[in-house]
């Protein structure tokens, strides 16, 4: 493990990741690895050979991770490329995956698994369909929505992104158009766990600028803001993975140097944030040189003290892991094991998924849904609004 003190921290005193452990090679080629915590321990669900498997993360008894060579295959066809997982609120599983059927991207499937990974139901999203791009899809299962987003062909001024809502039983509702930016390709959605408010992490189609977007309930947007993650000559893309712990946001992504010549292969981070959005602190997990690099697709998981992060390094699955200072993001050994990675419903009584101390050191809580709204003003931002 590296002391952090070797890392970057951006204006803050106190270091929020403390330790970040060297990349392992898990020896799987393949993209889309999103590792998982279960009751079961670690897993990484992962893409290779045209479909998404799901194996045990397991000690090897040196400090290092080695994936079983046991598998379960998440889904009932083999001829897909993109891949994104979550879980939902009742603790069951949303995936969903792109293929190429007659047009590269054009068609989109989805699954619900059960807390033990079988298959509940299924659905054809679409099939065929060239007037949207369904690959580095970006999806929710929260209290306030289930569903998908996927953005037009087109790029620019009217290239819409359309929201496709999801039931439990895979049904799917009336699609609607939300704002075009950011653009619904590589980001991240996640519900608030304290007020209802919808973020929507991703990039602007020119500048590339990284972007979050903040909805109401309703798909109202409330807030855009310009994120301001990492120093030029970087650029900050793929931002895959949004948590929310406690007062705080951790946020994983790419950057890379525009000057060298590997297309989205980049380095892979992971910034905290507070409840302004503003960078507290910044981690490199990986170390390539800045113009040739090699990684692709974050994400990342918490459980306790351990902040696992998952990509792909030059098409094979890789792992790092990250230890958090509980006492920076304000967690009680009560919350500490507290599983953030989903927002319960109001009358669930799993009060525990939200990180919450009596005593936070000062930080201040996160707004209502009345005081955020407020606070911000609306900016004059109100958009599309869901039909």
């Amino acid at each position: 493990m590296i002391s952090l003190a070797l890392w970057a921290s951006v204006g803050w005193s106190q270091s929020f990741i403390t330790e970040v452990g060297d990349p392992v090679l898990l020896r799987v080629s393949g993209t889309w690895g999103r590792v998982l915590h279960t009751d079961g321990g670690w897993k990484l669900a992962f893409g290779t050979a045209d479909t998404f498997w799901l194996a045990d993360l397991e000690p090897d008894g040196a400090g290092s991770w080695t994936l079983s060579e046991t598998r379960t295959d998440l889904q009932d066809r083999g001829d897909t490329k993109d891949h994104a997982i979550v879980r939902c609120p009742d603790d069951t599983w949303l995936h969903v995956a792109s293929a190429n059927v007659t047009a590269p991207n054009d068609s989109a499937y989805a699954w619900r698994l059960s807390e033990d990974f079988e298959i509940l139901s299924s659905v054809v999203l679409e099939e065929g369909a060239t007037e949207r791009m369904h690959n580095d899809m970006v999806i929710m299962c929260s209290r306030l929505e289930t569903g998908v987003i996927f953005p037009g062909s087109g790029l620019g001024s009217g290239a819409s992104n359309t929201f496709f809502p999801l039931d439990d039983a895979l049904n799917i509702g009336s699609l609607f158009d939300i704002d075009e930016v950011p653009r619904a390709e590589g980001g991240a959605l996640l519900t608030d766990a304290r007020a209802d408010l919808i973020y929507q992490t991703g990039t602007d189609s020119f500048a590339q600028n990284m972007i979050v977007r903040t909805y109401d309930a309703d798909w109202n947007s409330v807030d855009l803001r310009t994120l301001d993650l990492i120093d030029p000559p970087l650029r900050a893309y793929w931002p895959q993975r949004l948590m929310q712990l406690g007062d705080y946001f951790l946020l994983a992504f790419v950057a890379r140097n525009d000057q060298g010549g590997n297309g989205d292969l980049g380095n892979i981070y992971v910034a905290v944030l507070d409840a302004d959005w503003q960078l507290l602190e910044r981690v490199q997990v990986t170390r390539y040189p800045d113009t040739d690099g090699q990684a692709m697709r974050p994400w990342m998981e918490r459980h306790g003290r351990t902040l696992m992060v998952s990509f792909d390094a030059d098409t094979q699955h890789t792992i790092a892991e990250l230890t958090i200072d509980p006492v920076a993001f304000g967690l009680s050994e009560d919350d500490l094991y507290a599983d953030t990675a989903w927002t319960p419903s109001a009358d669930s009584g799993d009060a525990a998924d939200v990180a919450v101390t009596a005593d936070s050191g000062g930080c201040r809580s996160r707004p209502t849904r009345g005081a955020a709204l407020a606070g911000l003003g609306l900016l004059g931002l109100l958009g599309w609004r869901r039909r």
